[in-house]
């Protein structure tokens, strides 16, 4: 299985969240859902075994991570298996054993990984 990315180009802009990632994504993503005081390092649009998703990493707290972005409704797998799939059949975990935290929210699921305390 191949994890691959449509997109590589990233805007980025320090004094707004999301200000200019919007120009690099489809609208489908419009609504991600972005927690205060969370900065968004960069987005991109990316497919995991034909699903489309969203590749992002982000700072918040001291705390750098990556996360992948689905829509709720589009996963045809239980998260348990859908996580699964990240930690066996990508190259996107720093380590196979590193922590992989889900969240449910707006009609969206995060994966969050590659966890890094500065």
């Amino acid at each position: 299985m191949t994890d691959y990315i449509r997109e590589v180009r990233v805007n980025h802009n320090e004094t707004n969240n999301t200000a200019n990632i919007k120009q690099v994504i489809s609208s489908k993503w419009d609504d991600i859902p972005v927690e205060e005081d969370t900065r968004i390092i960069h987005r991109i649009e990316a497919a995991l075994n034909d699903l489309d998703c969203v590749y992002e990493t982000w700072f918040w707290d001291g705390v750098q991570a990556q996360s992948l972005i689905f829509i709720e409704e589009e996963l045809t797998i239980s998260l348990e298996n859908m996580e699964k799939e990240i930690r066996e059949n990508t190259t996107l975990l720093d380590y196979k054993d590193s922590d992989i935290t889900t969240k449910v929210t707006n009609g969206y699921v995060f994966f969050n990984f590659n966890f890094e305390i500065s």
